[in-house]
């Protein structure tokens, strides 16, 4: 702005001082103005009751009391709207008065004056001033403000300064060493282990990291984000304080989208991180693993060593967990055969073991007539004219029969399946999402929250994780696993690392030798051997790998009956007729069968959705976002990654906090005046230029600068005693903005 001298008191206004002074009333101010009016030499600023030459009305910002006597009136100048450009010469505030109306109050005059250009062209100008004016004694002072008219300015955010605070004006985040407890207000601090106090109990020494303070309107609810640099393991965390207390901190992303205590199957022979392996029954410590002893406290499914260990010895799997040795461990469940829906209602409570049986059913037999000379027979049937019959021998032998085979019989009864690893979260890890853009992550979260764009929320599941799916079509991140597809390693290189490692890889022929002989294949392949791999193919049932007792991890086992005979009837026959119904052999060892009847395989009761791999990480949507808090929050932000500079004798520097500093060095070959161009552009605005030495020639002569716009400035150089325009040679300059 112009280099305005300071505001003289008008006739006027000294009169509505004595007024405010006799009759108690209230100074109040209306506007300012700014005008292009040349005053003549030995002008009376005092005489003045208008500009001479008004050109444009301010409409007053903002008002403070300084507690001198004087009150501070904040006015912005643009020009837009503005059509025709002016020398800004004079500025002029206007006060209410209770006789005369509005009157000229303060006025000044620039001797060195600017020029504010016309509205559409090159230059836009917004600019922010500040005006001292006297206000004496006056018990109230007021301003009229268009609110919809008011503009934040430099002053005004200086003011807020430690609104959020950890902003350093070098770029840097400020350390904070205090307690994170007695933080209350919006703040952004760098911290670390062991200089700060109340981190995360599980924030190595020494690890450092970011921790965001966001307070509400009510000063009190607080949650505060902690981001680490250097600990690979743990990304985040996050707290929360209500009613007046700070809860723990988790660990942001926790149990991979997964609570703890929940089961999946893992196609491989190692449990992913934060999971353990429950076909075992393994004694863990009650500290190294606490998240899960808590679950299984809370579970309604924890019983005593003694007791787990007496149904361990009877049952092949064991669905409950122990007290371990009652003070440090616990145990977890045994699970090495299938899992079916508990249902209390009917006897079946949550659980509970079952061991395998068949449906009651009966066999159909052949009807044999027997000649009256009598005779004996193994059969079996129903005696009903017979006059003698004794129930002494069985049928035991298997009897092939259509095209079905040989009957598959065994120590127990079981559907076709495949053996994989069941594994439960036993700890909240977190998932890692990598760098994050964080106007992209609002950007992400807004959609989520929505529920727009294809893909939605998924799981969080850890990448090579089964789960079966209730619908046609996989979740995203994940592909189906029920007809082993080929799929590319490029496409899904998370999927094909943890193929690599999982110890269910064989090559293409093993694959599809196994594919030709079994329904189901637990196992992936090498694909082409360069570009692809194939998923294993699911389309029966799952049961617990037990490697102990011969049933690997990817193992396949066909459908069987637990090995069983029938009863048969030893039947005498004495001399007479009749006949009965039987499977018998009269006279001879050949065998005999009953009729074919039932299904092409062994199975229990089961509903067939849709089994799918997770193949991907994706985003996890972990809890409820208000967006417009989320958004006010995050857009405010600078993107830290964007420091960016210059060096020379003309250069810039961009600062995080996205304020830009430049500088430079002209040389003017000796120009009275001129226009100066910034090295760049400044994005938003120029808060200020100024000339900072004057390298060469007389030091009474000096640099005086126009309004700076965001390309650059007009110069004229000047005789400071005798206020003359002088030729300058070479000078610097530097200037502020964002």
């Amino acid at each position: 702005m112009a280099n305005f001298n300071g505001l003289v008191l008008t006739t006027a206004g000294a009169n509505l001082q004595d007024k405010i002074a006799v009759r108690g009333i209230a100074l109040q101010f209306m506007r300012a103005a700014v005008g292009d009016g040349v005053w003549p030499q030995g002008t009376d600023p005092a005489a003045l009751t208008e500009l001479v030459s008004e050109r444009q009305s301010l409409p007053i910002q903002g008002l403070a009391d300084t507690g001198d006597g004087q009150h501070r009136i904040s006015l912005q100048m643009t020009n837009d709207g503005l059509s025709e450009g002016f020398l800004v010469r004079e500025i002029g505030v206007f006060a209410q008065d209770p006789d005369q109306g509005e009157i000229l109050y303060q006025v000044a005059y620039a001797e060195q004056p600017d020029y504010l250009p016309p509205d559409g062209g090159a230059t836009h100008i917004e600019m922010a001033t500040n005006l001292l004016v006297a206000t004496s004694s006056a018990a109230s002072v007021t301003a009229v403000m268009d609110g919809s008219l008011v503009f934040a300015h430099v002053t005004d955010l200086a003011e807020h300064a430690d609104t959020f605070r950890g902003f350093a004006f070098s770029g840097r985040h400020e350390q904070y060493t205090g307690d994170l407890d007695a933080i209350t207000r919006n703040s952004l601090y760098a911290v670390e282990k062991g200089v700060a106090t109340h981190l995360p109990v599980d924030m190595p020494a020494g690890v450092q990291g970011f921790v965001q303070t966001m307070v509400q309107p009510d000063g009190e609810s607080r949650t505060q984000t902690l981001w680490s640099v250097d600990d690979a393991d743990h990304p985040g965390w996050w707290r929360r304080r209500a009613n007046e207390e700070w809860g723990a901190w988790q660990v942001v992303g926790a149990a991979m989208g997964l609570p703890v205590g929940t089961v999946v199957w893992v196609p491989g022979t190692t449990p992913p991180p934060g999971m353990l392996a429950v076909n075992a029954g393994d004694i863990l410590g009650r500290a190294t693993w606490p998240e899960l002893w808590e679950f299984a406290q809370n579970s309604g499914l924890l019983v005593t060593d003694t007791e787990w260990q007496a149904e361990a010895s009877v049952h092949s799997s064991v669905g409950y967990f122990s007290d371990g040795d009652g003070a440090t461990t616990f145990r977890l469940p045994k699970l090495v055969d299938y899992v079916r829906g508990a249902d209390p209602n009917n006897g079946r409570p949550v659980g509970l073991w079952q061991a395998d049986a068949l449906q009651g059913h009966g066999h159909t037999n052949s009807s044999v007539s027997i000649a009256s000379s009598g005779g004996t027979g193994e059969c079996l049937g129903t005696n009903s004219s017979p006059s003698s019959a004794t129930s002494t021998g069985r049928i035991t032998a298997p009897v092939a029969y259509s095209s079905y085979g040989t009957p598959r019989i065994d120590i127990e009864t079981r559907p076709k399946s495949i053996n994989w690893l069941p594994c439960i979260q036993a700890a909240s890890l977190p998932v890692n999402s990598g760098t994050v853009d964080m106007l992209a992550l609002a950007s992400e979260v807004a959609r989520l929250g929505s529920g727009s764009g294809e893909g939605g929320i998924s799981s969080g599941l850890p990448v090579g994780t089964m789960t079966w799916v209730p619908g046609t079509k996989p979740l995203p991140g994940m592909l189906a696993i029920n007809d082993g597809a080929s799929v590319s390693r490029t496409t899904w290189p998370q999927l094909w690392e943890y193929v690599q490692t999982s110890g269910l890889m064989l090559s293409e022929a093993e694959w599809q030798a196994q594919a030709a002989a079994q329904s189901s294949v637990g196992y992936f392949s090498d694909g082409d051997g360069s570009t692809t791999f194939r998923l294993p193919r699911l389309r029966d049932y799952l049961r617990g790998a037990d490697p102990s007792s011969g049933r690997g991890v990817g193992a396949w086992q066909g459908d069987e009956f637990k090995r069983h005979a029938h009863s048969s009837v030893s039947t005498s026959l004495v001399p007479g007729t009749g006949s009965f119904s039987a499977m018998a052999s009269y006279g001879s060892n050949s065998p005999v069968t009953t009729a074919e009847t039932g299904g092409d395989e062994t199975r229990p009761k089961s509903i067939n959705w849709l089994p799918c791999i997770q193949a991907a990480s994706v985003p996890v949507y972990s809890g409820t976002v208000d967006m417009l808090s989320l958004a006010g929050e995050v857009a405010g932000k600078v993107d830290r990654v964007e420091f960016t500079q210059s060096f020379g004798a003309s250069g810039w520097q961009r600062l995080p906090s996205g304020l830009i500093l430049q500088w430079g060095y002209a040389s003017t070959s000796s120009a009275t005046s001129g226009t100066m161009v910034f090295p760049i552009e400044f994005p938003n605005g120029c808060l200020f230029v100024a000339p900072i030495e004057l390298v060469s020639g007389p030091q009474v002569n000096t640099v005086y600068t126009g309004i700076p716009t965001v390309t650059g400035f007009h110069w004229y150089g000047t005789n400071t005693s005798t206020g003359a325009a002088v030729a300058l040679s070479i000078w610097n300059w530097m200037a502020l903005g964002y």
